[in-house]
């Protein structure tokens, strides 16, 4: 084999060779395409989920707040009735004192008439 003919083997070989590899290549393009494609997909999720996620986020907060606020007007309204209560029981049991002043003060009013009833019975039957 002459010289010319190895270099032409040669660059046969290596002709075939660099087609091989730009066949690799392009499939290497395809599939880094497809990936690029696919992380798209992935963005578009990852946007779509943070979005849902800040949506979910803002309704609880809003519903959180709704609470905050109604938990504070129950505590106001138990507070009032507690104190309604309170001053009730208070006035209620100013009124049994009262009447328990009452009742002694009437006992002892029917104790002094018992007396005097005595005291008269007793003086007219020593008249009679």
């Amino acid at each position: 084999m002459s010289n010319e003919e190895k270099i032409l083997s040669m660059l046969t070989y290596l002709t075939t060779k660099v087609e091989g590899m730009e066949i690799g290549l392009t499939e290497v393009k395809t599939d880094l395409t497809e990936v690029k494609t696919d992380l798209t997909g992935v963005k578009t999720d990852l946007t779509e989920f943070k979005t849902d996620v800040n949506t979910r986020f803002d309704k609880m907060e809003t519903e959180f707040t709704t609470l905050r606020h109604i938990v504070a007007k129950i505590e106001i309204e138990h507070g009032q009735k507690l104190s309604a209560l309170f001053d009730g029981y208070a006035m209620q049991r100013e009124i049994t004192v009262e009447m328990r002043d009452n009742i002694k003060l009437l006992l002892a009013t029917q104790d002094e008439h018992d007396t005097r009833i005595k005291i008269i019975n007793a003086r007219t039957e020593k008249s009679a």
